[in-house]
């Protein structure tokens, strides 16, 4: 599996390898999440080459619980939910495989999807919005995911 990092994963990696580092060695948790952030700054994704980056700062004996963190992470990201689409989204996907606008370019597709998009009306936009039930399932499973990455980052091998 391959993780795409942005600044906001790299730091919640960083926190949760230090607190696993932290409780062999004997070293302060936020002086190893500097440590480790400076290896995983230049990285883009977190595949073979990524862990190999974050397995050099760790001595040999302890890259078995290092590598056991990293997997409970990328297990947990995945269970990161997707954002929802937006109304408008929901129209162009659907406008998208109309018959109508395959003979057309990729740009001129979208500008006559948008064009079309704004001669709807309020009420025949509100056919695009998400449910109730899209939202509060959206809702629960990012509260999930946030607790399962909070108790993570918390935790100690």
């Amino acid at each position: 599996m391959v993780l795409k990092l942005n600044k906001g994963i790299k730091k919640d990696l960083s926190i949760v390898v230090a607190n696993h580092l932290s409780s062999i060695k004997s070293v302060k948790v936020n002086q190893l999440k500097k440590e480790i952030m400076t290896f995983l700054e230049p990285l883009k994704t977190l595949n073979k080459k990524g862990r190999g980056s974050i397995m050099r700062l760790v001595e040999k004996d302890h890259r078995e619980t290092v590598d056991k963190a990293i997997n409970e992470f990328v297990i947990v990201m995945e269970q990161k939910p997707k954002r929802m689409l937006s109304q408008y989204m929901k129209f162009s996907c659907e406008k998208s495989v109309d018959e109508r606008f395959s003979k057309f370019t990729f740009r001129e597709r979208g500008r006559l999807i948008a064009d079309e998009w704004n001669s709807l009306t309020e009420q025949q936009k509100k056919k695009y919005r998400p449910s109730k039930k899209e939202r509060d399932d959206y809702t629960k499973s990012n509260v999930n995911f946030k607790k399962s990455l909070t108790n993570l980052k918390l935790q100690k091998l």
